[in-house]
């Protein structure tokens, strides 16, 4: 039945019914569900979704990425967690949290590096989330952190409580620049 409900809406209407939904839906239903989309070719309208004018039709599409799995998603929720709407960065970074992707782990201890567009607690909530799968790419991106990204990143793998961090906070608590 669901093919059959979303042919007759635009993409904003489904992203808002799907996004009412998506909560109560199996995973079998999810991917079938991406197929669909994918099938249909509107996998790429429902990412895009992510750039409309309305804050409440970005935050529906960035809770929907969190559940449908669409290509491309987990860099779109990543940009969205620099989004003016402050519902559209709670959005994303709670799908995030709920994919556990680890290929945002670069991304994100790149954007905690260097704060500024993307807010640090939101970034944090993400990384810690993805824990282990987190701490290479923020050991790597601690020695290119700034004055700013230093503190944030140690915070992190502090959080994380990795033992394979210790070496690398040992050597920036020596060499650091930044107090």
């Amino acid at each position: 039945d669901l093919p059959d409900c979303l042919a007759g809406l635009d993409d904003t209407e489904a992203a808002a019914v799907l996004a009412e939904k998506v909560k109560d839906m199996s995973p079998a239903l999810l991917q079938e569900t991406a197929q669909f989309l994918t099938s249909q070719g509107r996998d790429h309208r429902i990412l895009s979704l992510m750039d409309h004018p309305d804050p409440e039709v970005r935050s529906q599409a960035a809770e929907l990425l969190g559940y449908i799995p669409l290509p491309g998603r987990a860099g779109a929720l990543v940009a969205a967690l620099g989004d003016k709407s402050e519902a559209v960065c709670l959005a994303a970074g709670a799908s995030l949290i709920r994919l556990q992707d680890p290929s945002t782990a670069v991304p994100l201890a790149e954007a905690l590096s260097a704060p500024g567009r993307l807010l640090p607690a939101r970034v944090t909530d993400v990384l810690v989330t993805l824990g282990e799968k987190a701490v290479g790419p923020l050991i790597d991106e601690l020695k290119y952190a700034g004055s700013e990204g230093q503190p944030l990143i140690c915070q992190v793998l502090g959080q994380i409580g990795d033992p394979r961090a210790v070496p690398a906070l040992r050597d920036i608590l020596r060499e650091s620049p930044y107090k």
